[in-house]
């Protein structure tokens, strides 16, 4: 099975797995257009800037890529962003109702593609209202 390697120098996003320890990890294989095997690794961390919220977390891939060519791809990135940050709302006794998954659209960081899962209330309200984002209903979440 082949890997995707591709870093590039001076991105912050595929150095961070050298300063940082992963909160979670998946992977997720998937054959190219060209016949090859792809292995593709996610792994979720906490964000620098908290921006005014309590708890801040975001998904990356470990290789540099700009897009997600695969929708199952997407879906399995957030999946685990969603369940680690979950985890980190009961292990730290949170009573929150919901929290937001946001696009990168107005990221610092950009060419990487990543995902962050937030609490609702911070300094950004008026950039998260701006921003394509995900509401998380924690009952639904955890009654289902």
């Amino acid at each position: 099975m082949g890997g995707l390697c591709i870093l590039i120098k001076g991105c912050v996003l595929c150095d961070i797995s050298k300063h940082e320890i992963p909160h979670a990890t998946t992977s997720y294989s998937y054959d190219t257009a060209a016949g090859s095997r792809i292995n593709v690794i996610f792994e979720v961390y906490e964000t620098k800037n908290k921006k005014g919220h309590n708890e801040r977390m975001m998904v990356v891939p470990q290789a540099h890529m700009k897009e997600i060519p695969d929708f199952s791809m997407v879906s399995r990135a957030l999946g685990l962003l969603i369940e680690a940050f979950e985890y980190r709302l009961r292990e730290r006794n949170y009573n929150y109702k919901e929290f937001i998954v946001l696009s990168d659209k107005y990221s610092n960081i950009a060419g990487h593609w990543h995902r962050v899962a937030s609490t609702m209330i911070g300094d950004d309200s008026e950039l998260i209202a701006a921003t394509p984002r995900i509401i998380i209903n924690r009952e639904v979440l955890n009654n289902s």
